[in-house]
Parts: C-alpha cells; structure tokens; sequence
C-alpha cells in the first residue's frame, strides 16, 4: 500500500471518528487525543502544530511535510488513543448520526463506531472485533504534551506534540536496552525519520527535554533501570539514526547535520574543565 494512501485512509478515519465523538467536550476541554501510530501518521499530514488552546503555533513547511508523507507512514495493527479522566463523563458527547448520547468511559468509543475495524484490517488484514481500540491513559499521565494540529484538508485533530511522539518512541529502545532485534529496527527507523522533520520544528533543548521527562516516567513505572540519562540514551542511538537516514532516504545531509550538532552540544559539557591532553587520555584534572 502506498504511503499517501495510508495518510488519506487515517485521515478520512479519524475525521469520522471525530464527527461521531467530538475531541472536545462542550466547554472546549479535550476529551480525548488520538495517539501512537495513528497520530504520527496524521501528524505527517500537519500544515501547523499548536498547543492545545491554538497558541505557539508553529508552521511546518512543505518539503517537511512531503519527506514525512513519503517515508513515515506505515500500516498499524489498533488505534491508541488517550482519555484525560477515565473515571469521568471522558466523552460527553457522542455523536451518532442525528442524535448525540453521553459516554462514560473509552470502551464506549467501541460501541460509537463499530466499524472502526475495517480501518485497522485496510492496514494489516487482520479482522478486528474490540481489540482495535488500545487507551494508553494508564500509562502516560505525564508524559504527553497535547498538540492541535492543523491538516492540508483543514481538518484539526489532538494528537502527542510531535517532539513527545519521537520522545516516546525513543524511550522504547531504551527499554529494550538498544539490542538489535526487528522491533528495536522498526523503531529506529521511525525515530531517524520524526528526528529528521521534528527536529526542524522543535530545538534540541526541547527534544532532550521531551526525552527526559519520558523516561523519568518510565522509571516511575518500572519499565527502566535506574541511571539511564536523556543525553547518553540519545549519543547511543544516534549512530544508528545517522545511518538509516544516509541510507534510505534522499537528501538527507541537513537531517544528519543536526543530529551531529546535537551530539556535539551534549558532548561539551561533559568536556569542560578538562586539558586536552587529559581529555585524550580519559582523565579528569
């Protein structure tokens, strides 16, 4: 399947998700946001990004968005979604075809729109019954800056801040402790590609910043061993970033450029207060 197909098939998928079960609530509050593969994927549709209220708008530009459409998107097996109060009235209103109704909680949203399964099977071939549906509510309480994003077909969808989606999936190579298996490949390649457009919306300091609160949560939820740093979990897969980029994809030198220059700047600190020739002989003074 084409990757501009799979941008419209998610597209016209979540706006009929939205149009059923509205983002906001009617006092303007976010509901729920769309999360995962299926907001990476409408991210790479994004003619802008703002916070959630509509301010710190950022543009991003055509040939981002284009490299995104090209090389990113990819088929997804469910679709994630986070709610803000699972114990609440999460989507207060449902709207099914004439009439709306009150949700209680996300399962609901399986009810609301009991064909969401034919999306999922477009992508994989799989037949789906409940199981489309995954709420990662429990597991980022934190973690999740939430962003407004404008598409190339007007339509707006709430989605992870695209420097907290790369955060993310950065931190589940740390988890799987950066060994060379299919998924940690996957996942490379996914982060080398949002590295290469995230990185030209959002600074460096941001997307270290966006990594370390990712993974102190993680710490917090057992899934990492005490120690990892932001800045050494980012040096040791950069290489591997670098690679894919040069070898997959087409003009990549300013992508590779940034990421030596971030690596550059985290290297400094550690370098400072240190002769050169103690530096060389891995001694401090």
């Amino acid at each position: 399947m084409s990757t501009r197909k799979i941008n419209d098939i998610a597209e016209d998928f979540a706006e009929y998700v939205i149009e059923v079960a509205p983002q906001k609530d009617e006092n303007g509050n976010v509901q729920y946001y769309f999360a995962g593969s299926i907001a990476s994927i409408l991210t790479c549709n994004a003619k802008s990004v703002s916070d959630e209220k509509g301010a710190d708008t950022r543009n991003i530009d055509d040939e981002t968005r284009c490299f995104l459409q090209t090389y990113f998107p990819r088929q997804t097996g469910d679709i994630d979604i986070i709610t803000m109060d699972e114990e609440a009235n999460i989507l207060n209103f449902c709207k099914e075809r004439e009439n709306r109704r009150k949700i209680n909680n996300s399962r609901a949203i399986v009810a609301a729109i009991p064909d969401a399964g034919n999306f999922c099977k477009e992508f994989s071939g799989n037949i789906y019954t409940s199981a489309f549906w995954d709420n990662l509510s429990w597991e980022h309480k934190v973690t999740h800056k939430i962003s407004k994003i404008e598409t190339e077909k007007e339509n707006v969808f709430y989605v992870p801040r695209p420097d907290y989606q790369l955060a993310n999936k950065m931190c589940e190579v740390v988890v799987l402790k950066f060994a060379d298996c299919e998924k940690n490949k996957k996942n490379i390649k996914d982060i080398s590609l949002m590295y290469a457009a995230f990185s030209k919306i959002y600074s460096s300091e941001e997307i270290l910043d966006a990594f370390s609160v990712c993974l102190k949560d993680r710490e917090d939820y057992g899934q990492l061993a005490q120690g990892h740093s932001a800045k050494a979990c980012f040096r040791k897969m950069a290489p591997k970033m670098m690679t894919y980029l040069k070898d997959n994809t087409e003009n990549s030198a300013e992508a590779v450029a940034r990421l030596q220059n971030m690596i550059n700047s985290i290297e400094k600190p550690l370098n400072k207060g240190l002769s050169p020739m103690l530096i060389k002989q891995g001694k401090e003074i």
